[in-house]
């Protein structure tokens, strides 16, 4: 039967793999969708902004939804049933890092500090984060980063505040197509290098228009996998139940709606910048 054929694969496995017979194996899932699972990003209404090396923005959805420019990512969840669209920005806490690297790696803190001295806008000046080309949402390699509007007048703290909000414009960028797509979240959390700053996390809620909110917990895509082992194991009988117990979010922080609007011309300017990104023609 059925029952006997099991067992035997079961037992050539084992032989296999060395592993006993009866070990669980669980199905895992990548880096985003892992590391979504250990924020609890899990179900349609939720989503995820993500400062590593590079950066993105997850939200899941009951039914896969794709952008007809592929200017973002479709993939499956790994809650069942369920997909995802992500934006990824290629240089978001690198291009912080890389700026830090330039400046004999002073301390973030006292950056971040100076640079929230700085109006919205850091007086004119602009950042274009794309050290790397990027990929959300235009999809080109061959894209530079660049500074502009620089004068006599500006400071390097003019210069920090410009490169944290080109990071937040380039994932505004990401958080824009999802919402084009019908997915309307009702909070962001904040995960990585842009959750760990009260500025920061100010400056994201203003820029993005979203709530955000922060997690207890910075293991990321390995602790989404383990999630997913206990549930495969049996310690919990849903990744939702699993996340709900094991996960605790902070209190949510509301945009400014005054300052969001004075972001809108400043984000328009971000995107009338493009054409300096862009390698000259030969």
């Amino acid at each position: 039967g059925s029952a006997e054929v099991l067992g035997r694969v079961n037992e050539a496995a084992a032989r296999l793999t060395g592993l006993a017979v009866g070990t669980p194996v669980v199905g895992g899932g990548g880096d985003n969708a892992c590391g979504a699972a250990g924020v609890g990003v899990i179900a349609p209404g939720e989503a995820a902004a993500s400062w590593g090396t590079s950066g993105t923005v997850l939200a899941p959805t009951a039914e896969p939804r794709v952008d007809p420019r592929l200017r973002a990512h479709t993939f499956c969840h790994v809650a069942p049933n369920t997909w995802y669209v992500i934006g990824v920005v290629l240089s978001a806490g690198g291009a912080f890092a890389w700026y830090r690297e330039q400046l004999g790696n002073e301390s973030a803190d006292r950056l971040v500090e100076e640079a929230a001295r700085i109006p919205p806008g850091a007086e004119g000046v602009t950042f274009l984060p794309y050290l790397q080309g990027e990929r959300t949402p235009h999809r080109d390699a061959s894209l530079r980063a660049a500074f502009l509007g620089l004068s006599l007048a500006h400071t390097r703290a003019h210069l920090t505040r410009a490169v944290l909000e080109g990071v937040s414009f380039a994932l505004r960028d990401c958080v824009e197509i999802i919402k084009g797509l019908g997915i309307a979240p009702e909070v962001l959390l904040l995960t990585g290098g842009g959750a760990k700053s009260p500025f920061v996390r100010r400056l994201q809620a203003d820029v993005f228009g979203l709530p955000v909110a922060t997690v207890n917990r910075e293991e990321g895509p390995a602790y989404g996998a383990a999630l997913l082992a206990m549930v495969g194991a049996g310690v919990f009988p849903n990744l939702q139940s699993a996340a709900r117990r094991t996960l605790a979010r902070g209190a949510s922080l509301a945009p400014d709606s005054e300052v969001h609007r004075t972001y809108q011309p400043i984000y328009e300017r971000f995107h009338a910048a493009l054409g300096a990104a862009r390698p000259p023609v030969a």
